[in-house]
C-alpha cells in the first residue's frame, strides 16, 4: 500500500515539474521576443521595415508606434504619459508582451524634429542611460512639447504625476533639463532650419543622437550655448511670481491671463499656466 502510493506521488511530481518546466520554457519565450543586438535611427521614408521598425511621436497607418499622437497605434497596456519620450521610458521598464514585441524592433522613426522626438529616439535607441536620468528626460520633454517647466517644488506637487514625476527632489532636474533643452535650441538655430520645419529632420537627429549623452552627462560643457536662454527663462519665471506680475484664469474658459511689465521668454510664461488651453500675454 505504501509502496503503491510512493510510485503515484513519484509520479504526480514528476509531472508537475515538467508541466512547470513547460509553461517556464512558454513565459520566456512569451516575454522575450527575440532581441536586436543593437538599436537604430532610419530616417522618415515610404520603404520603412516594416516587419522590424516602431515610430515614435507621430502615427502611421501600419506601423506600431510610441506615441502621445491621437491616432497612434501604441502596444496595449502600455502605461500612458502626457509625452512620447514618457511612454518610451515607460516602455523601457514594463514587462508586457505587447510592449516587449515593440520594443524589440530594431529600427526607430519619426516624421519630424523637436525636443521630445529625438528624445523618443534617444531613450529608444540608448536604453541603460535613458533610464539612469529617467527623470531629467521627463522634464525636457515636457518643457520641449509643452513648454511647461517645473521650475518649483509646488509645479511638481501640483502637475508632476501626469508624468510620473513625483519628488521634490527632482525639481534639481528640472533646471538640468532646462539647460539641456536650451542647448538644443541654440544648436538648432545655429545650424539648421528654424524648430518644427521638417526639412532636414534625418539631418538634426544625425548631429543630435550621438552628441547628446555628453552633454547629458555634463551640461556646463555645454554653458556657452545654453546659458543665454536659460538666464532668460529663469528670470522671466522668477519675475512672473513676483507683485508686478499678474496670472488671471476666468473660471469655465480654460484661459490663463498672464501679465508682465517686459515681455518674457515662453517658457517662463507657460510654466505658469499650466493646465491651461490658451494662454494671453497681451
Amino acid at each position: 500500500m505504501s509502496d503503491g502510493f510512493g510510485l503515484v506521488d513519484a509520479l504526480q511530481y514528476v509531472l508537475i515539474t515538467a508541466a512547470f518546466m513547460f509553461g517556464a520554457r512558454l513565459l520566456y519565450q512569451f516575454y522575450n521576443s527575440p532581441e536586436p543586438d543593437s538599436y537604430n535611427y532610419t530616417p522618415w521614408n515610404s520603404e520603412l521595415p516594416e516587419d522590424d521598425t516602431v515610430v515614435v511621436d507621430c502615427t502611421h497607418p501600419t506601423l506600431p508606434t510610441l506615441s502621445h499622437h491621437r491616432g497612434h497605434n501604441n502596444p496595449p497596456g502600455i502605461r500612458g504619459s502626457d509625452t512620447s519620450t514618457g511612454l518610451v521610458l515607460n516602455a523601457l521598464s514594463q514587462w508586457n508582451r505587447d510592449v516587449v514585441v515593440v520594443m524589440h524592433k530594431r529600427y526607430v522613426t519619426t516624421n519630424h524634429f523637436d525636443i521630445d522626438s529625438f528624445l523618443s529616439v534617444w531613450c529608444y535607441i540608448n536604453r541603460k542611460e535613458a533610464l539612469e536620468h529617467d527623470g531629467v528626460l521627463r522634464h525636457m520633454a515636457r518643457i520641449g512639447d509643452f513648454r511647461e517647466a517645473f521650475l518649483s517644488p509646488d509645479l511638481i506637487t501640483a502637475h508632476g504625476a501626469e508624468d510620473h514625476i513625483t519628488f521634490i527632489s527632482s525639481c534639481r532636474e528640472a533646471y538640468t533639463a532646462l539647460k539641456l533643452c536650451c542647448w538644443i535650441n541654440t544648436i538648432e538655430k545655429r545650424l539648421f532650419s528654424a524648430p518644427y520645419e521638417g526639412k532636414d529632420c534625418a539631418a538634426k537627429m544625425e548631429w543630435f543622437l550621438p552628441r547628446f549623452e555628453r552633454v547629458l552627462n555634463d551640461p556646463e560643457s555645454a554653458w556657452g550655448d545654453w546659458q543665454q536662454e536659460y538666464t532668460r527663462v529663469v528670470s522671466g519665471f522668477d519675475l512672473m511670481a513676483g507683485a508686478d506680475c499678474m496670472v488671471e484664469t476666468p473660471p469655465g474658459l480654460g484661459l490663463a491671463v498672464l501679465s508682465a511689465p517686459e515681455p518674457l521668454h515662453y517658457y517662463s510664461l507657460f510654466s505658469h499656466s499650466i493646465g491651461y488651453d490658451v494662454v494671453v500675454s497681451p
